[in-house]
């Protein structure tokens, strides 16, 4: 019967483990993926406000 327990923990340690590495091998590609999308938004946001402060700054 211990036997069996210590089995199981066994198998759950591992599953955590394995659940965390799957975790962090998706999570940081998709986080690196966000990233970049939110940069380049930012980056386009920045590009549209550019020629409408020259407007303003030429009046």
């Amino acid at each position: 019967m211990m036997e069996k327990r210590n089995e199981n923990e066994k198998v759950t340690s591992h599953l955590a483990v394995v659940m965390m590495a799957g975790l962090i091998m998706v999570g940081v590609p998709i986080s690196s993926v966000l990233i970049m999308l939110l940069y380049s938004f930012f980056r386009n946001i920045e590009k549209s406000i550019e020629p409408a402060i020259n407007l303003t700054s030429n009046v």
